[in-house]
């Protein structure tokens, strides 16, 4: 356990949450656990989190909040604590990773936190500090940048009110903060003016303080290298980017969307997905269709119709949307069944039209048609074009230990005539490797599929493999099955050796190293009703290779007597980990108790004796059959969620399943669940009731829930609990409850009409640069522009380098919508550096105003002479026979280690004899030409 001190809070009132940031990494909490509890007003512990039945292996830190204010509030001794364990040995994760942890009021509160032991200093303001890893070109350091200045860097930050924070930087291995970049504030951090040979590596330190109301700020990116990222958190303004024309939204809520529904009529689309190519006399066509645009503001419809060639109307509805509805999608079902056949095809015709708020009229946006017939009810096998059989994999590719799972689907009306399906597997040379058949009695309406299973490919070769089925019909006269249609498709199996690793892959060889030989096998329950089946499960922590390995198992009872097994399982061909489920269907013990399951791993030496070299075991216990119960201690419920942070229109899903026996007694179990925002206030709810079972079983259901498209950016709670029915007087008690918190992000952005346009603040980077790269998260048509030293804005394309004709120092992009709407939610800027230094010079506030420089054209650029004395990059002279010209140049005045010089002829046919490189008057180098020779001197 991570223990925080005690807090004393015996005046606080209101809502409080838990909050901090968590890279968590553990198996799913059969092997491992993971818990994070509080200390409430009574002294007890309580558990707030406790990791899912699925495997957590974040990659990146995230934001985790828990709502806590029951067990802040009037306690003088508030504690927080991390645990972790017990957890096997075969797969190691991360575990806990913990960061800026805090306590804040979410609401208005009373009473303040201190810290019982008063040295900590007072926690009002929550505040706390970041140092990144070292970047420079230090060997060692973490990033390792080019030799020579640093580039500056870019931090993306939003800041609430009055929250704070400031940067400093530090020499990378010492932590000394550098002269002059302590504590400074805002987006821009200059290094340029740091001596990169005196410090060769830096850290960057952020230091940051929340307000008064428990709420610091955020920071997104930070960018080295002179790039720019920003996401604009805050209102950009501030940071001196131009809004010509456009708005800044902070929420995407009150955002139209650059496909809104009338808005701009190339964006909105609409499709029609038939359930059916054809139909049959006695069928409804039934039909989706979709709207491709947001439904924002303006009233919007979808306009159906179904008709004949002839133009004769059978069907056809309108169907309004709410302004502002997410729902795009509308399933149509005709309203009468067709009673005569139509070939050809009828027309199924859907329009999306908008309201012209000017004419009172709907303007059609889009639309769709398809074309479907509709034959005579025939029986199968005497319609060519309703007698038909298509077949399915669930998947084009299977793994060495899956299971097959494929479908029969069939679409014709039996009419009282039996139907049989066959189907078999076979490999590429034709071999059979499995086969069944299902029959279908015959009815009035037809029948929809089967669906096939095999395990026949478990640990077959890998290759490829033919599923194929046909389908046929009982001829009562020579009582015979006739075939009337087939299919096939093809699907892969792929070799062990293609998968890279089985469940697990671990470095070393089962048997070449007893310490890293290791089984662990467990009970697939903990508590088990007497009738319950046993299960499972087993897993190698070792490579299959070279020699047989063999694993026993088996179950005792509590004085050691074996009641199941001992089972055994052996393996010789090479596998990189072994993986399964495990099952004792003869146990089956009529008295409770405790039991234990034992394994063994053995290996065959060269004489052919088995040695031990793993051993695992795993304790369940079996009770009366009374299923789950408010005495029950095993009625938890479990909840496998879609994601602890939202984005936008994301859904939220959630699985919930009991950890008890649903009971054959009559009762039922109940699931409520809730969304709440932090202030406990509903934001989403719903409800499922498990029928009591002529068994006892376990069961499970899933949760849907849209609250994230309607709801603002914020923290929420995921709340489940687990009711049992009492059948004598219809009542319901809690067994068990669950929450797990919920992060709503939205995302902010720019947006405007025709014209309208965003430009940036001048961006230096502090180094020379010759192009740059701009990218962005963007919707709609915009026009981007870049402006460098030179002042002119010239077009460039998004996610594309830009090179400018000159060297540059600074850049400035600007963005206009050429869409009658588009927006823009990030941008990034790279800059490409130039391997040429820079002229010293002063810049105060970098306004391009150089209140000092060594800058003089003729120089060009310092320490590397590109240009002749005039400025110019070339100079054109004309000679006479025999005739000299002398061109000037400036160079450096020592440490001239390159000289390079070029001379094209432009009309001589003779050529040039040859180029001198003086200085005064003393040529130090010289070269005669011919005129096969190229005129250059290096």
């Amino acid at each position: 356990w991570a223990t925080s001190p005690p807090i004393e809070c015996g005046e606080c009132t209101g809502s409080w949450s838990l909050n901090y940031y968590r890279r968590l990494g553990v198996e799913s909490s059969t092997w491992d656990h993971a818990y994070v509890q509080v200390r409430s007003v009574s002294g007890s512990w309580v558990q707030i989190y406790h990791n899912p039945s699925s495997t957590v292996n974040e990659q990146q830190f995230t934001f985790q909040s828990h709502v806590v204010s029951s067990y802040v509030n009037g306690n003088d001794n508030f504690q927080v604590r991390f645990g972790i364990g017990s957890s096997d040995t075969i797969v190691q994760y991360t575990g806990w990773n913990v960061d800026d942890l805090s306590i804040t009021c979410t609401t208005v509160c009373g009473g303040e936190i201190f810290p019982v032991d008063p040295g900590l200093g007072t926690l009002v303001y929550p505040n706390g500090s970041w140092t990144s890893p070292s970047f420079g070109y230090a060997n060692g350091a973490s990033y390792q940048w080019s030799e020579g200045p640093y580039a500056s860097m870019n931090v993306d930050f939003a800041a609430n009110p009055d929250a704070q924070w400031n940067w400093t930087v530090v020499n990378g291995t010492t932590f000394e903060p550098i002269e002059g970049h302590v504590n400074q504030t805002g987006e821009f951090v200059d290094l340029s003016s740091i001596d990169w040979e005196k410090y060769p590596s830096l850290r960057l330190k952020i230091e940051m303080a929340g307000n008064a109301s428990g709420f610091g700020p955020q920071i997104r990116s930070i960018n080295g290298g002179g790039a720019l990222n920003d996401a604009f958190f805050t209102q950009p303004s501030p940071s001196n980017w131009d809004l010509n024309g456009s708005e800044y939204v902070p929420l995407h809520e009150n955002l139209p969307d650059t496909r809104g529904c009338g808005y701009d009529e190339n964006m909105a689309k609409i499709t029609i997905d038939a359930d059916y190519n054809s139909y049959v006399e006695g069928e409804t066509f039934a039909a989706e269709i979709y709207a491709d645009c947001q439904l924002i503001g303006i009233s919007t419809r979808v306009n159906w119709q179904l008709q004949t060639n002839s133009g004769l109307i059978l069907d056809n509805g309108i169907f309004s949307y709410t302004p502002g509805s997410q729902s795009k999608t509308l399933s149509l079902t005709g309203q009468n069944p067709f009673t005569q056949s139509y070939v050809p095809s009828l027309t199924l015709t859907a329009t999306i039209e908008s309201e012209n708020i000017s004419t009172g009229f709907f303007d059609e946006l889009a639309s769709d048609v398809i074309f479907f017939d509709v034959y005579e009810n025939d029986v199968c096998g005497q319609n060519e074009h309703l007698t038909s059989v298509e077949i399915s994999s669930v998947n084009d590719t299977y793994m060495p230990l899956d299971t097959f799972s494929g479908e029969i689907f069939s679409r014709c009306v039996p009419v009282g005539d039996s139907m049989k399906t066959q189907w078999q597997i076979t490999n590429s040379d034709g071999n059979l490797i499995t086969s069944g058949s299902d029959l279908w009695v015959g009815g009035s309406i037809p029948f929809d599929s089967s669906s096939i299973t095999s395990n026949a490919i478990y640990n077959i070769t890998g290759g490829h493999y033919l599923f194929s089925a046909n389908i046929s019909r009982l001829n009562t006269s020579s009582n015979q099955y006739v075939e009337f249609d087939s299919d096939s498709i093809q699907f892969e199996i792929l070799n062990q050796s293609d998968v890279g690793s089985g469940p697990f892959e671990f470095q070393s060889d089962c048997g070449t190293d007893g310490n890293d030989s290791t089984v662990e096998i467990h009970s697939g329950y903990q508590s088990y009703a007497i009738g319950e089946q046993f299960l499972g499960a087993y897993a190698v922590g070792c490579n299959l290779v070279e020699k047989p390995v063999q694993l026993n198992w088996w179950i005792e009872n509590s004085t050691g007597f074996v009641l199941e097994g001992p089972n055994s399982e052996e393996w010789t061909s090479t596998l990189l980990s072994k993986f399964a489920t495990i099952s004792a269907p003869s146990f089956a013990p009529s008295y409770p108790g405790d039991f234990l399951l034992q394994s063994s791993l053995n290996q065959q030496d060269e004489t052919g004796n088995w040695e031990e070299i793993s051993t695992s075991n795993s304790t369940f216990t079996y009770s009366e059959n009374e299923g789950c119960s408010v005495a029950e201690e095993n009625s938890f419920i479990v909840s496998y969620d879609s994601g602890m942070t939202l984005y936008d229109e994301e859904s939220y899903s959630a699985t919930i399943s009991t950890g008890c026996l649903i009971p054959d007694r009559g009762e039922r179990i109940k699931i409520d669940w809730d969304i709440l925002s932090t202030d406990d206030s509903l934001v989403d709810s719903g409800s499922d009731i498990w029928p009591s079972h002529s068994i006892l079983s376990r069961m499970s259901t899933t949760f849907t829930s849209q609250f994230a498209k309607n709801s603002p950016q914020g923290e929420y709670v995921f709340k489940v609990m687990m009711y049992l029915e009492d059948s004598t007087n219809s009542s319901w008690s809690l067994l068990d409850s669950f929450e797990e918190p919920i992060s709503k992000r939205t995302s902010q952005t720019i947006y405007g009409a025709i014209g309208g346009s965003i430009t940036s603040a001048w961006l230096s980077p502090g180094l020379p640069f010759y192009a740059i790269e701009i990218d962005g998260v963007t919707h709609g048509n915009l026009k981007l522009e870049v402006m460098n030293d030179q002042g002119a804005w010239v077009t460039a394309s998004f996610n594309a380098q830009h090179e400018f004709s000159h060297i540059s120092y600074n850049a400035k992009l600007r963005i206009t919508g050429e869409s009658s709407y588009w927006n823009v939610s990030e941008v990034s800027v790279e800059f490409i550096f130039s391997e040429l230094p820079y002229a010293p010079f002063i810049d105060v506030g970098w306004d391009q105003e150089k209140e000092w420089s060594f800058e003089n054209p003729s120089i060009g650029t310092w320490g590397w002479q590109d240009r002749f004395w005039d400025g110019n990059f070339s100079h054109q002279t004309t000679l006479t026979n025999n005739g000299q010209a002398v061109i000037d140049v400036w160079i450096p005045k020592q440490d001239i280690h390159h000289f390079q010089v070029t001379a094209t002829d432009l009309d001589s046919a003779n050529g040039l004899e040859g180029l001198n490189v003086l200085i005064g008057s003393q040529a130090i180098v010289s070269r005669d030409f011919f005129s096969t020779s190229k005129y250059q001197l290096e």
